[in-house]
């Protein structure tokens, strides 16, 4: 089995998952740039901006969009970002905790 972690803090994330996987014996290593590069490349072919940081600016068109009532695929479509990447922002900013379900 292959776990691989591209996340914000990934770096202390995986360091947190490598000590966690030696008090159980389980083998993790860390991926090389190369792959992490193939991953994101493969991510962005399908959403040209996956992975890449939201700006401010971002923030603020999705918090409209979402007072707006758009669809989620909507904002894919404006956004260049997959379903998940859209969700995961709207929680992080905690748009739903702000506005409710609209």
């Amino acid at each position: 089995m292959k776990i691989m972690i591209v996340a914000e803090g990934s770096e202390e994330n995986l360091d947190l998952l490598l000590a966690v996987a030696n008090k159980f014996d389980i083998q993790i290593t860390k991926p090389s740039s190369e792959l992490i590069n193939n991953y994101l490349e493969k991510g962005r072919d399908l959403s040209r901006k996956a992975y890449l940081p939201w700006t401010e600016s971002d923030d603020e068109k999705l918090e409209m969009f979402y007072v707006a009532g758009k669809q989620v695929k909507e904002m894919c479509r404006v956004f260049e970002r997959n379903e998940g990447a859209i969700r995961s922002r709207i929680k992080k900013l905690q748009l739903f905790e702000k506005y409710g379900k609209i």
